[in-house]
């Protein structure tokens, strides 16, 4: 394993689809590459291997960098060894974001107060979204029972119409019976 403190400085440049890496202080038009043409597949890491010491035995270093985004001819990124306080976080990013909470950015509104209408403009519109949803709801339901009692069968209703039908046929059966039972004395009567 290389000692840290003797990894060389390199820069890694993208022309023409690929990468190439370089010796810090070389000029990639003219010098040649350390290690590439490197081909870039989005998603994949770009591996390579850089010589640090040629002579017996000789050693590398092992590179593998994932990169984001879609490289463009003439891309640099430059490579150096970080010391210790080059990788404690001081979390510089998060508090650029949270200072631009108080730049006059919406038209001499901070972000803070932008945002602040913003939200409550959407959480009205939320709330309206909201209470038209059950309007439609319940105008749906009303619409509803209303075209069950126009065109619905109602069970109770078409049980009791059945057994009034129902009797009054028995009661018609009745009535023939009786004035079969009369015509049938008539004719009994008067036919002798």
């Amino acid at each position: 394993p290389q000692p840290p403190a003797l990894l060389p400085e390199l820069q890694v440049v993208y022309s023409g689809g690929s990468f190439s890496v370089y010796a810090a202080g070389d000029d990639p038009d003219v010098d040649p590459s350390l290690a590439g043409p490197l081909p870039y597949i989005a998603g994949e890491a770009l591996s390579f291997s850089v010589e640090t010491d040629p002579g017996p035995p000789a050693t590398a270093v092992e590179y593998a960098l994932k990169l984001r985004g879609a490289p463009v001819d003439g891309d640099r990124l430059v490579l150096t060894q970080g010391t210790g306080a080059d990788m404690r976080q001081n979390f510089g990013n998060a508090k650029a974001i949270l200072d631009l909470r108080d730049v006059n950015s919406f038209q001499g509104v901070s972000l803070g107060d932008g945002y602040i209408s913003v939200f409550s403009q959407v959480a009205s519109k939320v709330q309206s979204g909201r209470f038209a949803a059950e309007f439609s709801s319940s105008s749906a339901v009303a619409a509803e029972k209303a075209r069950a009692n126009v065109a619905g069968v109602n069970l109770d209703e078409e049980a009791a119409r059945l057994i009034q039908y129902q009797q009054a046929y028995q009661a018609s059966a009745k009535f023939l019976q009786v004035v079969q039972g009369t015509f049938d004395t008539l004719i009994q009567t008067f036919g002798r």
